[in-house]
């Protein structure tokens, strides 16, 4: 099985990349290789972060259009939300530049795009499964694990990635129905690159009294074929936060009340 996680050669990771955005629909854009020729997990410095949000924007857009998010012609106008570690891409009407990665206020509930299908995943595609204790050994964080609800217990399925910074995924599978997901939690490290194509909705909640995002859509993971796809483990919402350097997304089939009550109860 391949490992994700473990640190890829600039080569390699340049590649994987090419590999996922050469069949996309697009005039040339410029070479951005050059700025991700560091190792997986560098010291963050402005001008290289932003070179590497320049790759992630460039590969959501690219996905987006793919799957019908984002129309080809205006797949490089784009606006994004930024939470943590996580921007969330939106359309534009209007022609614009990238904006400035600050975050952008957004009327509750408001539509961000017609709803498109969007695969969910197969855990047996995801790459970097592993156990919870190595998973932790491995890591520079510490893993918090819900309290809520009390018959949660451990996850079932731990995974492992590397998106240019530390990432796991923790799995929780439905008691009868052991093929398919109750939720999910995934917690992103520090410098991680993270994104969402532009969702369905988006609403404005607080964890902890810190601002918090309520939202659908997909989110990339590394599959063990060594691609990056847009897939969701779960047909429902997802709830994004941050604590101090660590961003949480928790996806579920949850009403908005109820994910807040898992996120709150994190040890």
């Amino acid at each position: 099985m391949s490992d994700p996680y473990s640190p890829l050669t600039n080569d390699a990771l340049e590649a994987r990349l090419r590999q996922a955005v050469r069949h996309l629909p697009y005039p040339p854009t410029p070479d951005v290789a050059a700025a991700l020729r560091s190792r997986p997990r560098p010291a963050a410095r402005p001008g290289r972060l932003a070179a590497r949000w320049v790759w992630l924007t460039l590969l959501i857009v690219g996905l987006a259009a793919v799957l019908g998010g984002v129309p080809p012609v205006r797949a490089a106008v784009v606006q994004f939300l930024r939470l943590g570690a996580v921007r969330i891409f939106l359309t534009e009407p209007t022609p614009t530049a990238l904006l400035s990665p600050t975050a952008t206020p957004l009327p509750t509930g408001e539509p961000v795009h017609a709803p498109t299908a969007t695969p969910l995943a197969s855990l047996l595609d995801l790459a970097g499964e592993t156990s919870l204790a190595i998973a932790q050994a491995r890591l520079d964080f510490p893993i918090r694990l819900p309290a809520e609800p009390p018959e949660l217990g451990l996850p079932d399925r731990v995974y492992l990635q590397d998106f240019q910074g530390q990432l796991v995924v923790l799995v929780w599978l439905e008691p009868e129905r052991p093929g398919q997901v109750r939720l999910s939690l995934h917690l992103l490290g520090p410098d991680t690159l993270a994104g969402k194509g532009a969702p369905e909705t988006i609403d404005e909640t607080t964890v902890h009294g810190q601002r918090a995002l309520w939202v659908t859509g997909p989110h990339l993971f590394w599959l063990e074929d060594g691609q990056i796809a847009s897939r969701r483990l779960v047909e429902g919402n997802t709830l994004i936060w941050n604590e101090g350097e660590i961003t949480y997304r928790l996806e579920s089939d949850l009403s908005l009340s109820e994910a807040v009550k898992i996120a709150e109860s994190l040890q």
